[in-house]
C-alpha cells in the first residue's frame, strides 16, 4: 500500500508538515510506503486555460502543455493507495499554492464525460483502475469570529477533491 501526502504548506518543518507527517507515520506503522510531496519545493504553475485536457477524453492522464512538476506528481497519484491533502489556511481559505495544484489537475485527473442530476459535462475520474481513499488535513492559528466561515470551507473544498482521485474523503482533521 502507497500512501502520498500532497502538502501545500510554505512552511516547511511548522503545523501543517507536522501533521502530515505524523498521519504518514501512522500508515507507515501498519506497513504502508509513504511519500511526503512538498509542492511549495515543486515548480507549479498556473492553468492558462488551454483546454489540451479538458478536451482529451481518451488518457488516463491528460496531456498538459506546461512543463512543470505537476506531470511527475500525477504519475505518483496513480501509483499511490491513498491520498493526504493538507494545507494551511492563508487568508481565510486554503493556500494559493493547492489551489493552483488542484486546478492544473481537474482535468487532467477527471474526463468532462459525466453527468449528475441531469448535468452535463460534469467530472469523471480517469484513474479508475483502483479506489483511493483520501484524507485532508487543514491547519489554522488564531482566526477572528467572522472569518471561521470562510477557513471552514477549506475542508470541505478539499473533501471534494476526491473525485479526481477515484476515491472518496475517509477522514479529515481541521
Amino acid at each position: 500500500m502507497k500512501i502520498l501526502a500532497l502538502n501545500a504548506t510554505y512552511r516547511p518543518g511548522k503545523t501543517t508538515t507536522r501533521l502530515a507527517q505524523s498521519a504518514l507515520e501512522g500508515a507507515a506503522s501498519v506497513g504502508a510506503e509513504i511519500e511526503m510531496v512538498m509542492l511549495g519545493e515543486k515548480n507549479i504553475q498556473f492553468c492558462r486555460n488551454c483546454l489540451t485536457c479538458y478536451k482529451d477524453l481518451e488518457s488516463e492522464i491528460a496531456p498538459c502543455p506546461i512543463e512543470d512538476d505537476v506531470g511527475e506528481i500525477l504519475e505518483k497519484v496513480r501509483d499511490a493507495d491513498g491520498i493526504i491533502m493538507a494545507s494551511p489556511v492563508h487568508c481565510g481559505f486554503v493556500t494559493g499554492l493547492m489551489t493552483a495544484f488542484i486546478e492544473r489537475i481537474a482535468f487532467r485527473l477527471c474526463r468532462p464525460t459525466g453527468e449528475y442530476m441531469g448535468l452535463k459535462g460534469c467530472p469523471v475520474p480517469r484513474l479508475t483502475g483502483k479506489a483511493r481513499a483520501l484524507a485532508t488535513i487543514v491547519s489554522a492559528g488564531g482566526i477572528p469570529q467572522e472569518m471561521r466561515e470562510y477557513c471552514d470551507l477549506g475542508t470541505p473544498w478539499m473533501k471534494d477533491s476526491a473525485v479526481f482521485f477515484n476515491g472518496e474523503c475517509i477522514g479529515d482533521i481541521y
